[in-house]
């Protein structure tokens, strides 16, 4: 089961290159990141690595789907995506210390 968390962080991770390097690109590379440590050093369980991961791939589809809907982020939804992505920090925290 493990092997299977780590070709999903795996892939998150290579993927990412696809997608302009945005802020909110580069923080939800640090998000993969410490997924990928936590379930490298055992600190997160198989269920917990695909919860943050759906989570994670959510948060961006919501991204994405935000700038092509409006052809750019406004300032309200750049504070609702960096409002997520505050949360989803603290679920990798908080599940990495369980």
């Amino acid at each position: 089961m493990k092997r299977i968390a780590i070709a999903l962080i795996a892939t998150a991770i290579t993927s990412a290159p696809l997608f302009a390097a945005t802020p909110f690109h580069n923080r939800e590379v640090r998000q993969q990141q410490r997924i990928a440590q936590g379930v490298k050093s055992g600190e997160l369980t198989v269920r917990e690595t695909v919860r943050l991961e759906n989570e994670e791939r959510a948060l961006v589809k919501e991204r994405q789907l935000m700038k092509v809907t409006g052809g750019g982020l406004s300032n309200a939804e750049k504070l609702a995506l960096k409002q997520q992505q505050d949360r989803l920090s603290k679920q990798i925290y908080v599940e990495k210390h369980d």
